[in-house]
C-alpha cells in the first residue's frame, strides 16, 4: 500500500452527507458492513474462535452504536456469549440504531446499563468492544460515557474500538479526558487523521481499516485521492501498535 489518504472530522461529515444524500447509501447498510468487519476483527483478537468467549459491547446512541450492535449479533451467531452495556436510555437511540437494538432483543441478548457496571464485572469478559462515541466528539466525554471508559481502562482487558477510540479527537489525535485505550482500532472507510498522529499512539493500538461500501468516487468528490486499499481484502491492517507503515495523505 503506497499511498493512503486520511480524513479530518469535517471531511468525514461531508463524506457521510454525499454518500447518503447523493448516492443513496443507507446508514443501516453501512452499519451492517461495519458490524460484520468488527466481528471478524474480534474473532482475530480471540485467536480465530469466539465460541463460548465472553464479549462486552459498550454502546452509545449514535451510528457507532449501530455498528457495535451489528457486531454483537454476528458474534452471538458465531457462538460468543455477548452482552451489551448501553450508556444511554434505549428510548434515545437513533432510529437506525433501534433496528439493531430490536434484533438483539429478539435474540435475547442481555442488555445492562453502562452506569451500573462495576470493575469486577468487566474483569469477567475476554474482550470489550468500544462502540460508545464516534468521530464527532469535540470535548471531554459526558458523565454517562466517562464512567465506563474509566472502568474499561482500569480493567486492562483487551479492547477493540470501532472507528476511533471513544474520547479521541478524530482530527488532531488529542485524547480528551477520559479516552479509551484500545488494543486495536478498526476505523471505517478512510483513516481519521487523528489516528495517525503521535498524540494518539497510546490509545489506538493496532490500526485496521474496514470497507463499509462507500464508493471511491465519493472520496474524490470531497478532495481525497489515493489508492484503493481494499483491492485484496475488505479488512486491512495498517499498522501494528507503534510500528507504523508509511501512510501519506
Amino acid at each position: 500500500m503506497k499511498k493512503l489518504v486520511s480524513a479530518t472530522t469535517s471531511q468525514m461529515r461531508e463524506i457521510d452527507r454525499v454518500v447518503t444524500q447523493e448516492y443513496g447509501l443507507q446508514i443501516v447498510q453501512m452499519m451492517e458492513s461495519a458490524g460484520r468487519s468488527l466481528a471478524r476483527l474480534c474473532r482475530l483478537m480471540l485467536d480465530g474462535n469466539v465460541e463460548e468467549r465472553r464479549i462486552l459491547v459498550l454502546a452509545g446512541g449514535g451510528k457507532n452504536a449501530g455498528g457495535g450492535l451489528a457486531a454483537a449479533r454476528n458474534l452471538r451467531n458465531w457462538g460468543a456469549n455477548v452482552e451489551v452495556a448501553l450508556a444511554v436510555r434505549d428510548d434515545s437511540l437513533k432510529r437506525s440504531v433501534v433496528v439493531q437494538f430490536n434484533v438483539l432483543e429478539s435474540m435475547r441478548v442481555p442488555f445492562v446499563e453502562a452506569s451500573t457496571l462495576r470493575l469486577e464485572e468487566i474483569l469477567g469478559f475476554d474482550l470489550i468492544v468500544d462502540a460508545l462515541l464516534g468521530y464527532g466528539i469535540e470535548g471531554d466525554p459526558a458523565a454517562e460515557f466517562a464512567h465506563v471508559i474509566r472502568l474499561t481502562n482500569e480493567s486492562k482487558k483487551p479492547v477493540v474500538a470501532l472507528d476511533i477510540p471513544s474520547g479521541l479527537d478524530a482530527s488532531t489525535g488529542k485524547p480528551f479526558d477520559p479516552c479509551i485505550k484500545a488494543s486495536a482500532t478498526m476505523t471505517l472507510a478512510v483513516p481519521k487523521s487523528g489516528l495517525l498522529e503521535s498524540a494518539a499512539a497510546g490509545f489506538v493500538g493496532e490500526l485496521w481499516l474496514a470497507d463499509i461500501g462507500i464508493p471511491p468516487e465519493v472520496l474524490l468528490k470531497v478532495g481525497l485521492e489515493g489508492e484503493n486499499p481494499f483491492i485484496e481484502d475488505d479488512l486491512v491492517l495498517l499498522h501494528r501498535k507503534k510500528k507504523a507503515v508509511a501512510i501519506t495523505a
